[in-house]
């Protein structure tokens, strides 16, 4: 899925985990900078919570 129009580089990581696969950058933003977005944040599911069934 594709995500057009003002896409910035702090929003690349959270489209990403959204589902989105293909990224149209502001022309002010560098696609270095947004690849490398999706190193930025690192998630975990916390431990000791059991998920309920």
């Amino acid at each position: 899925m594709p995500a057009f129009g003002d896409v910035l580089r702090d929003q690349v990581y959270f489209l990403a985990r959204c589902g989105f696969d293909a990224l149209s950058l502001r022309p002010d933003q560098s696609p270095e900078a947004a690849l490398q977005a999706l190193e930025d944040y690192s998630w975990e599911p916390l431990k000791g919570l059991a998920h309920a069934g």
